[in-house]
C-alpha cells in the first residue's frame, strides 16, 4: 500500500494520519509513503520511521513519479490532497498507478475522477444514499467517525475558562479567515448582541494588520456589533503558543458552510465546546462527526436559530462551562476520534475490503499478493 501526500510534515494533516500509520498492522500491510514537499522535520522522521520505503517526490515531473510508482506497483495507492494546493498530483491519479485509488483526508469533496475508485468517509459527513450521488467515487464509511485525532505532545495544560477572572464571555474562532463568510459574519453577529458584553476574538494570517482589523470591524458593524467587541490575534510561531490561545475563548463558534476540522479537534482538547452548523455537503458536517465522536452531538446544530440558542445557553451557565473545560479530554479519550488503535484497525479492514472487491473481478494469479 503506498499513500502520496505533500502533508507528511508539521501539518494539520500529519495529526490524523499518524495515528493510523502508528497501529496499522505491518503483518498485512507494507508501507510506502510518498512525500512531495521541500520540507521534511521531526514528524517527517517519525512517519518515515513507520514505511518500507518512503521517497519525496518534491520538484519531479509528473513522469518522473509515474514512473517510480508503478515501479513500485502498489496494490492500492491512497491520496491525502486531493484537489488542494497550488500544485498537486491528482492529475497522475487519472493514469490509473494502482489496481486501487483511495482518496481520504486532505480534500472535502469528491475528485470527480472516475480513476479514484473509493473515498473514506462516515455516514454523518456524508450520510448513506444522500451524499452517494455526488461522487464519482464509491464512498466507504469505514468507521463512527472518519478522523483519527492525535493531539500534539507539547499542547499545554486545560487552563479555567477566562469567563471567571474577566467578566464576560469570550467566543473565539480560529478558522483561517477565507471561511469566514458574510453570513457567518450575520450569524456571529447574532450570538454577540444575543449576550449583552461578549466579545468575539478571531485568530489567524493577516490580522496583525491595522487594515485587515479594520475590514473585519467594517463587516460585523453592518450587523451592529461594536468594534470594541472583536478582539484580533495574528498566528503564532509555534504549535504550542498557538494551542495556548485557546485559554482566552469560552465557547469556539464554528465556521458555516465549511466547518472546521483541526481547529474544531484542537478547541476540544483544549477544553473549549464548539457550536458548529449542520449543512448538506461534507464540508459543512465535519464539526457534526467530529462532535459525535466527542459525546457532544448536540453542539452541532442545523439552522441559524438552533445555532444563536446553543451558543447563548452555553454561555449563560457559567458552572456547565467550568465541568465541560474540565472534562473535554476525557471526553475524546473516551470515544472513537483518539481510540488510535481500533480506528486503524477498521481502517485496515476496509482496505483490505477494497482490495478483495477488486480482486473478485481479476484472473486469480493476479491477486497473488494478498
Amino acid at each position: 500500500m503506498a499513500i502520496l501526500s505533500p502533508d507528511f510534515r508539521e501539518h494539520s494533516c500529519a495529526y490524523f494520519i499518524e495515528p493510523i500509520l502508528r497501529h496499522l498492522d505491518r503483518e498485512r500491510f507494507e508501507l510506502y509513503l510518498y512525500h512531495d514537499h521541500f520540507r521534511e522535520d521531526a514528524v517527517s522522521a517519525r512517519l518515515r520511521g513507520f514505511a518500507a520505503v518512503w521517497r519525496n517526490f518534491v520538484g519531479q515531473s509528473g513522469d518522473a513519479v509515474e514512473m517510480a510508482i508503478r515501479a513500485d506497483a502498489p496494490d492500492i495507492l491512497i491520496d491525502l490532497a486531493g484537489h488542494t494546493g497550488m500544485t498537486n498530483r491528482i492529475p497522475l491519479f487519472a493514469r490509473r498507478l494502482a489496481p486501487v485509488q483511495i482518496t481520504y483526508l486532505g480534500y472535502p469533496n469528491t475528485t470527480g475522477l472516475p480513476a479514484m475508485d473509493y473515498r473514506f468517509t462516515d455516514t454523518i459527513a456524508d450520510p448513506l444514499e444522500d451524499a452517494d450521488r455526488f461522487a464519482t467515487e464509491r464512498l466507504v464509511r469505514f468507521a463512527p467517525t472518519g478522523w483519527t485525532y492525535a493531539p500534539p505532545a507539547d499542547a499545554p495544560a486545560v487552563s479555567a475558562g477566562p469567563c471567571l477572572t474577566r467578566g464576560h464571555i469570550t467566543f473565539g474562532c480560529f478558522n483561517t479567515p477565507a471561511k469566514i463568510t458574510d453570513s457567518i459574519v450575520a450569524l456571529w453577529s447574532r450570538v454577540l448582541i444575543a449576550v449583552p458584553g461578549s466579545r468575539l476574538r478571531l485568530k489567524g494570517a493577516g490580522f496583525s494588520a491595522p487594515a485587515q482589523r479594520a475590514l473585519y470591524a467594517a463587516r460585523f458593524a453592518l450587523h451592529g456589533v461594536a468594534a470594541e467587541q472583536l478582539e484580533f490575534v495574528e498566528r503564532t510561531a509555534t504549535n504550542a503558543a498557538h494551542l495556548a490561545c485557546y485559554h482566552d475563548i469560552d465557547i469556539a463558534l464554528d465556521t458555516a458552510p465549511y466547518n472546521g476540522t483541526t481547529t474544531t479537534c484542537e478547541a476540544l482538547w483544549m477544553g473549549v465546546p464548539v457550536v458548529s452548523l449542520v449543512g448538506e455537503q461534507h464540508m459543512a458536517r465535519v464539526g457534526a462527526s467530529l462532535l459525535a465522536a466527542a459525546g457532544h452531538a448536540d453542539w452541532a446544530v442545523v439552522s441559524a436559530d438552533a445555532y444563536v440558542r446553543c451558543a447563548v445557553e452555553l454561555a449563560g451557565d457559567s458552572a456547565r462551562l467550568a465541568a465541560i473545560r474540565t472534562g473535554l479530554r476525557g471526553d475524546l479519550l473516551r470515544g472513537p476520534l483518539l481510540d488510535h488503535a481500533g480506528q486503524a484497525e477498521l481502517f485496515g479492514a476496509a482496505l483490505r475490503r477494497t482490495w478483495s472487491d477488486w480482486c473478485a473481478q481479476q484472473e486469480p494469479a493476479l491477486c497473488i499478493s494478498a
